[in-house]
């Protein structure tokens, strides 16, 4: 009993995204799918069970009501004005059990409640538990900001979060990233995005694609890049997004 209930644990941490949203260092990801594999292999062959496939068990069930998944997201504002540019950002995740594209439409008001700005973007292939960071960059100053979302269920690309890894190291103004696939097939157009804090306020945001000459990151391949801040930060947040075509 107590090694089925592993079983369960392990393949929460590996398979359901609930503590991957953003990736896991590589060391602690490989030492738990070496525990998870051996557990549920034993398993298996006690009891003789058929394992099924995870896109299989993760198929959601049920008529897609937008508005209810809607209200399944958790959304974090920011707002940045680092002196030469405005930014704000919409940290989402994703608590549904379907994997979603995701728009955002955003409107900017002056303080004197003018409109002063619209943007509007978009992420696909957001797996159920993980998190983005959508952001827009206004043309001028604002007081305040106004969101809305519109979600689908993706019918074109699947997620690939639970398939990557990553290792982050701090150096001068930068963070030092590496993402591996440890899946069984290509991840495509992967990006990191990083929001760096100073105690609780966002000073900069920084991104970049970790993809091959073939905009993918092969199995068992791992690409190393830079993610700068010239501002003083004590902490930083990733994002991994990445995709693969769902036919």
């Amino acid at each position: 009993m107590k090694k089925f209930l592993l079983v369960a644990l392990l393949a929460s941490m590996l398979t359901g995204c609930v503590t991957v949203t953003e990736g896991v260092p590589q060391e602690e990801y490989d030492a738990l799918l070496e525990k998870y594999e051996a557990v549920v292999a034993e398993r298996d062959a006690l009891l003789g069970v058929e394992t099924t496939s995870e896109t299989e068990q993760k198929k959601p069930t049920g008529a897609f009501d937008e508005e209810k998944v809607i209200s399944q997201l958790d959304v974090t504002e920011y707002s940045l004005n680092d002196g030469y540019w405005y930014y704000h950002f919409l940290v989402i995740k994703n608590n549904s059990e379907y994997t979603l594209e995701i728009s955002a439409d955003t409107k900017y008001y002056d303080a004197s409640g003018v409109l002063v700005g619209a943007k509007s973007n978009e992420e696909y292939a957001v797996g159920s538990g993980s998190e983005i960071c959508l952001y827009f960059m206004p043309d001028e100053e604002y007081a305040t900001a106004e969101y809305e979302l519109s979600v689908k269920e993706d019918e074109w690309y699947e997620s690939v979060v639970c398939d990557l890894a990553y290792e982050s190291v701090s150096a001068k103004e930068k963070e030092i990233v590496s993402v591996t696939n440890n899946g069984s097939e290509a991840a495509e157009f992967v990006v990191v995005g990083a929001l760096f804090f100073n105690g609780d306020k966002p000073v900069s945001y920084e991104w970049t694609y970790f993809t091959d000459d073939d905009s993918e990151l092969k199995p068992g391949e791992t690409i190393t890049e830079e993610l700068d801040c010239y501002e003083d930060y004590t902490s930083v947040r990733f994002f991994i997004t990445g995709r693969r075509d769902n036919w």
